[in-house]
């Protein structure tokens, strides 16, 4: 239960960690210049131009995104649970 609190304490970080996620959407651009290179300009890119790309790069993105919200759901089931001390919030969480 100790090791869980502060997992739950940190997942809950994450919100104020997701403000962070848009600038870099907005300067992506200027941060990764290999977005920019067309196909057959450089080699080695084209080789990793499977994962290198606007689509791979936007799903760990979303999932970022939608992690915080989870924790936070997470953290007011933990927050009722030690309210009234009824285990079915516990339960709730998968």
């Amino acid at each position: 239960m100790v090791v869980r609190r502060q997992l739950e304490n940190i997942a809950v970080l994450l919100v104020v960690w997701r403000s962070f996620l848009f600038p870099i959407l907005l300067l992506r651009r200027h941060l990764y210049s290999w977005m920019d290179i067309p196909p057959g300009v450089e080699h080695s890119l084209d080789a990793k131009r499977a994962y290198l790309n606007w689509y791979f790069f936007l799903g760990p993105l979303l999932c970022s995104l939608l992690f915080p919200l989870r924790s936070t759901r997470f953290a007011s089931l933990i927050g009722e649970t030690d309210k009234d001390g009824n285990p079915r919030f516990t339960i709730l969480m998968p």
